[in-house]
């Protein structure tokens, strides 16, 4: 059984995905224990995620009082064009072509007090364990036309 805040998040996308609710089948967690802790930029695209599919990221704080800025780059991540403040509760939806043409992440800040602890809840779409996987790509390949 899913421990309880991981089975509401997860319905709750379900809710949100209405004809899609079945395949959203995994949730990731990831625990910011406090401002030194952060994720770089990058686009979530695992070979087992399902394409093209929403993504839904709640947020919980240890201290509501202050929302972390969840951020978003050029797809090159050369350039920061949004800090998004994200505060206790909140859920961010990443919908469509954001992981495709942008990359995101939580920056680390000084002092680690900045930040009380941060736990992100991540609910995707998962393809079936004995589905077809995409190609791996080697980094710093491009896609041949039709790929």
């Amino acid at each position: 059984a899913w421990p309880p805040v991981v089975a509401r998040a997860l319905a709750h996308a379900r809710a949100h995905a209405a004809d899609d609710a079945a395949l959203y089948n995994g949730v990731h967690v990831n625990l910011y224990a406090d401002a030194s802790v952060g994720v770089a930029p990058h686009a979530d695209k695992e070979r087992s995620m399902v394409a093209g599919r929403t993504i839904y990221s709640y947020t919980l704080l240890a201290d509501p009082a202050r929302p972390r800025p969840f951020s978003v780059y050029t797809r090159d991540k050369a350039t920061k064009l949004h800090d998004l403040p994200l505060g206790h509760g909140d859920l961010l939806e990443m919908r469509g072509a954001m992981q495709a043409e942008f990359t995101h992440g939580v920056e680390t800040r000084r002092p680690a007090a900045a930040y009380g602890a941060r736990i992100n809840l991540t609910v995707r779409a998962f393809l079936p364990d004995d589905a077809p996987r995409a190609p791996k790509r080697r980094r710093g390949t491009v896609p041949r036309r039709g790929e």
